[in-house]
């Protein structure tokens, strides 16, 4: 999260820069990647990379670094090598649809998606119909899903039938077309869409319709559960000497229209290419379908970027930058795109940083920025590297304390078992009036520059305030979702003070009531730490032969959460039973102070119960 927000800065400073002035830069990125990606591949900071540039419709640039795998394996070839692109595949799944459209088997991307589905329906809720241009631009009002994804890996299921879809259904949690939150689960409904509609399955209709017109031979979008052949191996470069291979493991059949697809450098060059060149994409599709995928479609504010069929947009002086990037199990891509220059770029990295010496994500924006500032550089005759942010501009004073509050990522998990995130406060931006504007997520200087925009005096980098009922929403540039005010558990403060104060009250009480316990009280007192403690084991220790807590979620096998819930509420109970025995022999204020102290920890304890509830889908937050 921190890294992204690194990334979205610098990013902004970039788009800033580019009209601030008028500098000749290299006519390629090419030498500047050799610096940074063989670099990284080089100091031993990841095991192997790939680069490639379009210029003017022309491929100017493809390269390869390090191994596929190991010390002694082949080294990567742009041509033979794969990489799995993960999100870089919604494009293809928004491809797809277009080609749809453009047939006339869709007529309307406003029209809703379950006239389209024959296998499954969505939810209703709130609002309006979910259309395809919802899904589309991450607008569905779908909460996203984890829980049991993997029970869809084995390839005997492929093409999916609609129970498949039907289990992992999300619930709505709020109106569609309005705010933005990234989902994957919502690109798995548009790949439902091209098979219902289309009459073959989702990988079938992207190799006959897009890899095989545009040349792609190497592209792949895998159903097995076996590696494809040359698929690059990431390694954990702790000790250089003795690396660790860290293979990428087959992903949900469910996620292949979110992230399923494979290439090698050369296939993702041709799909640049192909992309930015002309018009249309040969062979693949018209003008009109072309323009529609690559038009932006929604946009939550004027100032910040918006979607287009599935790839974010950003105008950068007079050209419409088209974005999409992704992460999967050890890899990290990007593919930028200018088609008014005809021009592209794309890069991937392995970058397992279990090592004290591997890239980190907090090393994505850095490099990231450089490579897009040497690529737009010259497409807008500006040098970015010497270009320097200027302060905002204030608007009239205004009456920012209403802005102030807790907001969380819309893409927060909110009716899903993963809402146990929201206890730690992950995804939350708190916003504090100050001086000289606002302070967001610790940073100062956002000055008012138009009615609920605020503008940072260091970096161009806008937010936006949005009404949103009684309250308002935040939107930040280059951000795909939106922030909703918080709910009182969402809030870090709280969530800390909770779980601090819990802990300590049932520390303070044990004690306290172990002095004054007989052998009944110190028994079920005891019974209740021994509870706590398997709590803690059963969502945390690594036990043998058992798989970890995360790819039990993921596999949808709750054993560990019902263990850790019926711990949770065995410590309720029998902390309560040691405290009834215990208090019999304390009177007056020790009394009252054990009571306050004892409630405390049980409630501090039920709500850890409840979020295990929650994890299992019989309570809700």
């Amino acid at each position: 999260m921190i890294a992204r927000l690194r990334f979205v800065c610098a990013l902004a400073f970039l788009m800033f820069s580019l009209t601030a002035s008028a500098q000749p830069m290299p006519d390629t990125a090419a030498p500047l990647a050799e610096q940074l990606l063989g670099g990284a591949v080089r100091e031993h900071r990841a095991s192997a990379a790939i680069f490639g540039e379009v210029r003017n419709g022309q491929v100017v640039a493809l390269r390869g670094w390090g191994n596929t795998g190991g010390i002694g394996s082949p080294a990567v070839d742009v041509r033979q090598t794969r990489f799995p692109v993960a999100s870089i595949t919604k494009t293809l799944t928004a491809i797809a649809i277009a080609r749809l459209v453009e047939a006339g088997r869709i007529r309307s991307l406003d029209d809703p998606v379950n006239s389209y589905l024959k296998h499954f329906q969505l939810p209703d809720g709130p609002g309006r119909a979910i259309t395809l241009r919802d899904l589309l631009t991450h607008r569905s009002g779908l909460d996203d899903t984890n829980f049991g994804l993997y029970r869809t890996r084995d390839s005997r299921l492929y093409p999916l039938p609609g129970a498949a879809y039907a289990a992992m259904m999300p619930r709505r949690v709020r109106e569609a077309g309005r705010w933005p939150a990234y989902s994957n689960f919502g690109v798995a409904i548009l790949g439902a869409v091209v098979e219902d509609v289309g009459g073959t399955s989702y990988a079938h209709t992207v190799v006959q319709d897009v890899f095989r017109p545009l040349g792609m031979a190497g592209a792949m979008l895998p159903v097995s559960l076996h590696a494809p052949a040359n698929l690059i191996v990431p390694q954990d470069l702790t000790d250089p000497q003795h690396p660790v291979a860290r293979p990428v493991r087959p992903d949900s059949l469910l996620n292949l229209p979110s992230g399923g697809a494979v290439m090698t450098a050369a296939d993702l060059a041709r799909y640049v290419q192909a992309l930015v060149t002309g018009p249309d994409i040969p062979g693949v599709l018209g003008p009109r379908g072309t323009a529609m995928l690559t038009t932006t479609l929604a946009m939550t504010h004027p100032a910040m970027s918006g979607h287009a069929m599935l790839f974010e947009t950003q105008p950068v002086g007079p050209l419409l930058l088209l974005k999409h990037g992704g992460t999967t199990e050890g890899v990290w891509c990007e593919m930028f795109l200018a088609r008014a220059a005809r021009s592209g770029l794309f890069f991937c990295m392995t970058d397992w940083w279990h090592g004290r010496g591997t890239v980190l994500p907090a090393d994505r924006p850095g490099i990231t920025l450089q490579l897009v500032a040497a690529f737009l550089g010259d497409l807008t005759g500006t040098d970015v590297t010497k270009a320097a942010a200027m302060p905002a501009a204030a608007a009239p004073p205004g009456d920012t304390g209403r802005y102030a509050g807790t907001y969380v990522s819309a893409r927060s998990y909110r009716a899903s078992a993963a809402a146990v995130l929201s206890i730690f406060a992950l995804n939350a931006v708190v916003v504090e009036t100050a001086p000289d504007g606002l302070r967001i997520g610790g940073a100062g200087g956002y000055r008012e520059v138009a009615p609920g925009l605020f503008r940072s005096a260091v970096s161009p980098e806008a937010i936006a305030f949005l009404p949103n009922g009684k309250g308002f929403a935040l939107v930040r540039q280059f951000r795909p979702d939106a922030y909703l005010p918080a709910r009182w558990i969402e809030r870090p403060h709280v969530a800390v003070g909770l779980l601090a104060g819990g802990v300590a009250a049932l520390m303070i009480a044990l004690a306290l009531a172990w002095r004054g316990a007989r052998d009944q009280s110190r028994t079920a007192l005891v019974l209740s730490l021994v509870a706590v403690g398997g709590f803690v084991a059963a969502l945390q220790a690594p036990f043998p032969g058992v798989a970890p807590l995360m790819d039990g979620y993921f596999a949808g096998d709750a054993t560990r959460f019902q263990i850790a819930a019926a711990l949770a509420l065995l410590a309720v109970v029998m902390g309560a039973a040691g405290a009834l025995l215990a208090l019999r022999n304390v009177d007056g204020r020790g009394r009252a102070l054990m009571t306050a102290l004892f409630a405390a920890a049980a409630a501090g304890t039920l709500l850890v119960l409840f979020v295990q509830l929650h994890l299992l889908g019989i309570a809700r937050l």
